[in-house]
């Protein structure tokens, strides 16, 4: 497996395993197919705590043998991975950033990225500075030691004025960016 394919498997990993309601699709070239889901889906063929840990284990040893000996792919090719909307709650926003909202109204706009907590808490001061938007909410950073990655998410309430929540969702996306852009030139090892 490519570090590319790698890095998608643990960012994707992260939100199936720190997103309530989340499920994912691991997809191969061969039309293997496995649904990574809660264990009250019966379709389910892994609950994202145990994609979480193979994938951690894979990241130990460096090797996904045992990953995909435990997903049953005999043949990853160009595996990929997919994370699948469950509107209202979770919503993909597109380019890695996603919606949950509860039935009272608050929601948080969050992605994943590879950088630590101070490295992605950098890189949204960044965008911060470099957009002059000051959200109405610091980023709430989930480490997750396992996985190496941070899980960046933003508060919002749906009665929030319009112009508030898009300038919110523009902030995130260049939050977004700005992590995307870091991953590139981090040093830190994956």
């Amino acid at each position: 497996m490519t570090n590319e394919r790698f890095a998608e498997l643990r960012l994707a990993s992260a939100l199936g395993y720190h997103l309530p309601g989340a499920t994912l699709e691991v997809l191969t070239t061969t039309g293997q197919r496995r649904l990574v889901a809660d264990v009250s889906n019966p379709l389910s063929d892994l609950h994202p705590g145990e994609l979480r840990d193979l994938v951690g284990h894979a990241m130990e040893i460096d090797s996904s043998n045992d990953l995909l000996r435990a997903l049953e792919i005999t043949e990853p090719g160009r595996m990929s991975v997919r994370l699948v909307a469950a509107p209202p709650m979770l919503a993909d926003l597109g380019g890695g950033l996603y919606s949950v909202m509860t039935a009272a109204g608050r929601g948080t706009l969050l992605f994943a990225t590879l950088l630590d907590p101070h490295a992605a808490h950098a890189a949204i001061q960044s965008a911060s500075t470099a957009s002059g938007f000051v959200p109405p909410v610091n980023a709430v950073l989930t480490a997750d030691d396992v996985l190496r990655v941070t899980v960046v998410g933003f508060p919002w309430h749906r009665d929030q004025p319009a112009d508030v929540r898009s300038g919110l969702v523009d902030f995130v996306q260049g939050a977004l960016a700005a992590c995307t852009v870091a991953e590139q030139f981090s040093v830190t090892p994956a």
